[in-house]
């Protein structure tokens, strides 16, 4: 299947990317709970990537950025959300040309390193082991928009600019904790 892969800065999305967008989320997410949605994905990604066949955005991924403090250093941390194929282009290495382009912009960015959550009940998270990505063993935090801390699983790394810090991440015991929203 032939596609493109396009870049977009979050605050330069045209209505049809912002359309895309809702339809993709409702088509991907669309078992999530709105309440879940809003308490705690509230993150704003810096740029999307969208793959788009014969005119039309049948991928997107959200890509996000922070310098997070763990164990005494400065973590820059590239986070990868909303992973979502339309279900009609599904099974043609779309997901993993995004993921791989995405890893591309982290790189571009200087992340240390680069994560993003899975849902364990779903099998997608294979695809993102064949990539390189690791489960963490243990249970990240972060504070959801009511300022409660929130603790999740399913969690997964890859080392970026700094295996060091991916190893100090991975091997740690102290909980790592990504500031405010998830994604």
């Amino acid at each position: 299947m032939n596609f493109e892969i396009i870049l977009v800065k979050t605050g330069e999305l045209n209505s049809d990317q912002q359309s895309a967008l809702t339809q993709l989320n409702r088509e991907c997410f669309g078992d999530v709970p709105p309440a879940e949605i809003t308490d705690n994905f509230f993150a704003e990604p810096f740029v999307y990537l969208f793959a788009i066949a014969n005119k039309e955005i049948i991928s997107r991924v959200a890509l996000f950025k922070r310098t997070i403090q763990f164990d005494g250093q400065d973590i820059i941390v590239g986070g990868i959300g909303g992973v979502c194929v339309a279900t009609s282009h599904r099974h043609h290495g779309i997901a993993s040309s995004m993921v791989k382009r995405a890893l591309v912009v982290l790189r571009g960015e200087l992340c240390d390193v680069a994560c993003l959550n899975v849902d364990l009940a779903k099998p997608a998270y294979h695809l993102y082991e064949k990539l390189g990505f690791t489960m963490m063993s243990r249970d990240i935090s972060f504070e959801n928009v009511k300022g409660e801390l929130v603790r999740e699983g399913g969690t997964m790394f890859i080392p970026l600019a700094s295996p060091d810090k991916y190893q100090l991440l991975m091997t740690s015991s102290k909980t790592f904790h990504y500031g405010r929203g998830y994604w």
